[in-house]
């Protein structure tokens, strides 16, 4: 039984990555029977227990100065047993998510990402990068690492085609650029008695009424000014549709926890008995099954709106980066999706009544998308399979 070493954002409560890691563990398990995988995570009895896998803090120094601080800090028992999963590991494999990208006013985050690569294939061990997606890229240093590092590595595998042409920018070699897709999409849902189940104890009643599920991301929207305009667009669904308003977080820790958001829009919207802020924390199976008690979603967030594909939910994207345009130019249906930096009410009202009218043929149009990327993702775990054995 060989070791795998697994590196990701993990162990924060959010659902997209905490879904990439459930596919990743099912898939590998699938392709590569004699593999044993140990991840190292933010919070390593929350991934332990949620994914029911070997778990270590990721707390592996990434300095000279580390060893010392943590060889000899209070949490110098955690060091050492993640220390010692590092060294039983017979393989690497980094990803899946939004893992390689900077900040306009530091890579220091990429840095540390590119070190511990290095690290690990310093270790004479083979490591493996999958399912990710690159960019954005704000420094000329961010662009010049990637190429160097992501040229060391044994498979380099991306889940969409423009995070492999900006690899190749960067100065990755074009032959070593695999694109399959994003991990997410072969997820599946819990059974709906435990979505109804988690419904009720949120007090979320049958009403008769159709839902319609927002999956926002807090920070971005209050950082782009979006509130009022969306607690108005959330008004005029009420008005138009007669319908209840659900609102899905899709982190529940740290300073991206979208739920104290979610209160506040909750409460600005003024008609508690027609929207429903969930609390959760929920699996993302849970959190899959939920949302597809909804009608229709509108999702800011990447893996809100991969889940109401997954669940053939028609949907409305909303673009904040990258990553969120990508995903509808993969499925075939860029205007599916508006950018924020364009948002206005009545493109938002536009988008929507479009989606409504239109709502059985797009399940349809999703039906196949879905298969298409299915299979794509799918590919990940033979490529994972041929570099890592």
């Amino acid at each position: 039984m060989k070791k795998l070493g697994i590196f990701g954002y993990y162990g924060y409560e959010n659902t997209g990555d905490e879904a990439i890691l459930a596919s990743l563990k099912r898939g590998l398990k699938q392709a590569i029977p004699d593999i044993d995988p140990v991840v190292f995570s933010g919070n390593s009895d929350y991934t332990a227990s949620m994914h029911e896998i070997s778990s270590v803090a990721e707390v592996l120094p990434r300095r000279p100065a580390d060893w010392i601080v943590r060889s000899l800090g209070r949490n110098r028992s955690e060091f050492f047993r993640s220390w010692a999963a590092f060294r039983a590991c017979d393989a690497f494999l980094f990803g899946g998510g939004g893992l390689f990208y900077d900040h306009p006013d530091s890579h220091a985050y990429l840095d540390n990402l590119f070190n511990r690569i290095e690290q690990c294939k310093r270790s004479g061990r083979k490591v493996a990068v999958a399912g990710v997606s690159i960019g954005p890229l704000h420094h000329a240093a961010s662009r010049s690492r990637l190429g160097e590092v992501l040229n060391q590595v044994d498979a380099f595998i991306v889940r969409d085609r423009p995070s492999a042409e900006l690899a190749v920018e960067c100065g990755v070699d074009p032959d070593r650029v695999q694109v399959t897709a994003d991990l997410v999409f072969l997820l599946e849902a819990a059974q709906k008695e435990q979505a109804l189940e988690a419904l009720a104890r949120e007090g979320v009643e049958d009403s008769g009424r159709p839902m319609i599920g927002l999956c926002l991301y807090g920070r971005a929207s209050e950082a782009n000014g979006l509130d009022p305009m969306l607690v108005s667009f959330c008004r005029w669904l009420i008005a138009e549709y007669d319908c209840s308003i659900l609102l899905v977080p899709m982190q529940t820790s740290t300073e991206f926890d979208d739920r104290p958001f979610a209160r506040r829009f909750a409460k600005q919207l003024g008609k508690s008995e027609r929207i429903h802020a969930l609390q959760g924390p929920y699996s993302p199976a849970v959190t899959m099954a939920i949302m597809n008690q909804c009608e229709a979603i509108v999702a800011m967030r990447l893996h809100g709106a991969i889940l109401a594909i997954n669940n053939g939910t028609p949907l409305l994207g909303l673009n904040y980066m990258p990553k969120v345009e990508r995903l509808f130019h993969e499925i075939g249906q860029p205007e599916w999706q508006i950018p924020v930096a364009e948002l206005n009410e009545e493109w938002l009202r536009d988008g929507f009544t479009a989606l409504w009218e239109d709502r059985s043929h797009r399940r349809h149009q999703l039906e196949a998308a879905l298969r298409s990327r299915q299979e794509a993702a799918q590919k990940t775990f033979e490529l994972l399979r041929k570099a890592l054995i």
